[in-house]
């Protein structure tokens, strides 16, 4: 079986795989004699998975996914660190702004938050649930204006009563009495 801690693989995350293997990231290249580069399965049997193979995702993608299993875990700090990293090199990823707002969010860190948010939505601006995210992160902040703005483009693209409850909301913590009246209407 294959020993990552023989192996003198430069490893930078790893998450399980649910059948007690894992998958790692990291800059390496090959494993056990397969040609992987910076991402490999290892089953729980010790063996390389022959199957699985994501070469040229390098290391900053681990950095990202490292992120969202921290964020999962609840450790929300190495969460906004792993991301940060990721986004350092590549910065047209929304899911990893996304990512790191949600763990901004979950720390009170509502500046970081809307600024990530604000990112993303500008790479995916027909993305309800992102406009919703920012809405939240500036309402914590009391910026109330721009809350109703965020929640007017949410309910763009989520017509659903909840979207218009919440503009409604926003818009007359706001002070927008007559916004909130053609919300309501």
């Amino acid at each position: 079986p294959y020993s990552v801690a023989s192996s003198g693989l430069n490893v930078a995350a790893m998450v399980s795989d649910g059948a007690g293997g894992w998958y790692a990231g990291g800059s390496f290249s090959p494993v056990d004699g397969q040609p992987r580069q910076s991402l490999v399965h290892l089953r729980a049997d010790g063996s390389v998975g022959r199957a699985f193979c994501a070469d040229g995702a390098g290391p900053v993608t681990a950095h990202a996914r490292r992120g969202r299993a921290r964020a999962e875990l609840g450790r929300h700090e190495g969460a906004l660190a792993d991301y940060g990293k990721a986004l350092e090199t590549v910065k047209d990823r929304a899911e990893w702004f996304a990512g790191r707002a949600a763990s901004a969010l979950a720390l009170g860190k509502w500046g970081v938050a809307a600024d990530d948010l604000t990112a993303a939505t500008k790479l995916q601006d027909r993305d309800a649930s992102l406009w919703r995210s920012l809405a939240r992160a500036e309402a914590e902040r009391g910026r109330w204006a721009e809350c109703a703005l965020a929640l007017s483009k949410a309910t763009r693209y989520d017509q659903g009563p909840e979207a218009w409850r919440e503009q409604a909301v926003a818009l007359l913590s706001a002070g927008d009495a007559k916004g909130y009246q053609q919300a309501c209407s």
